[in-house]
């Protein structure tokens, strides 16, 4: 099973359902990133953004903050998770 980042009640349901489901792993991105030149949205979900050569980290609520909430969350439902760095597509 596997958490992508679509908003807090999201990574909730996720959670819960793995939980009642008996999967002890999930697999959790930790890569997302927002390309400023695509647009921004209120409400996104990105760890850094792109403008051009520069990025910006986000240790927001919507930023890495939401994956800290998705950590804990999966610790205290005893579920591990593999937390995949890098986004590899082929």
């Amino acid at each position: 099973m596997s958490v992508t980042f679509q908003g807090p009640e999201y990574v909730k349901t996720v959670i819960s359902g793995a939980t009642k489901g008996g999967f002890p792993i999930l697999r959790i991105a930790a890569w997302n990133e927002k390309d400023l030149a695509h647009g921004k949205n209120p409400g996104d979900y990105f760890f850094q953004e792109w403008n051009g050569a520069t990025h910006t980290i986000n240790d927001g609520p919507n930023g890495f903050g939401l994956l800290d909430s998705a950590v804990q969350q999966a610790e205290a439902a005893g579920i591990h998770l593999i937390v995949c760095l890098t986004k590899y597509n082929r």
